[in-house]
């Protein structure tokens, strides 16, 4: 169970790391936003464009995207890892750790591969802006709603993940002091059994020998007394 408490905790910190991830991605997808909202009033300022969405913007978005979807993946496998650990030990009686949020590795998967989609179609948008600023704005604004309502979903999913950690981390906790104290009053108990095993053996021991002393005198008094006195 500490080892397991452990694993839980080494995946909470990854998903911390995921989540801040997430935050600078959408920190960025935000500013994008605000910059098309402001755009969509002045359409034909290449200007404002440049100032607004200039060319290291695309690179920002990639490197924060990839940075979320590395983070995911060192501790994707760990997640699945924990989610078959749980079911198995919830096939033990009286042992119910939650694992829902768990199940849904593969659907933040999905999302993980969707967000490098959008941010790919976001980025296309945004070049397209530098050269026809009024036929491609509307398609950056959408870009970033679709990317941010994911980012949103997938720090909602994270979260849930967490708590389940949380609570996996409690009650293997729990879990880990019944133990210990299971094994401490076994240790007492099997202490107890073996003393009065050993008294029993004593008790026995001093029977038998005093039995056999009690033969040995009987013994000598049915034995016959001086035969020469007798004979006289």
């Amino acid at each position: 169970m500490r080892a397991f408490d452990n694993t839980a905790q080494i995946m909470r910190d990854g998903i911390t790391s995921v989540d801040a991830g997430i935050a600078t991605l959408a920190e960025s997808v935000g500013t994008v936003e605000t910059a098309s909202a402001q755009l969509s009033q002045n359409v034909n300022d290449k200007g404002l464009v440049l100032t607004l969405l200039p060319p290291t913007k695309e690179q920002e978005l990639i490197v924060a995207a990839q940075s979320v979807r590395d983070h995911f993946a060192s501790i994707r496998d760990l997640l699945n890892a924990t989610k078959e650990t749980v079911q198995a030990v919830n096939s033990l009686p009286f042992i119910d750790l939650p694992g829902d949020g768990l199940a849904s590795v593969q659907t933040l998967q999905d999302q993980m591969d969707r967000m490098m989609v959008l941010v790919e179609d976001l980025n296309a948008g945004i070049g397209e802006s530098r050269s026809q600023t009024a036929g491609h704005i509307s398609k950056v604004t959408q870009a970033t709603a679709n990317l941010s309502n994911l980012l949103a979903g997938l720090r909602s999913d994270l979260t849930t993940a967490d708590d389940e950690l949380s609570a996996i981390q409690t009650q293997s906790r729990h879990l880990q002091k019944l133990v210990q104290t299971y094994l401490l009053l076994s240790a007492i108990v099997l202490t107890l059994l073996a003393i009065w095993i050993g008294y029993s053996q004593v008790v026995m021991i001093n029977r038998a020998f005093k039995r056999l002393r009690s033969t040995d005198g009987l013994n000598a008094g049915n034995q016959p007394g001086d035969s020469k006195g007798s004979d006289k």
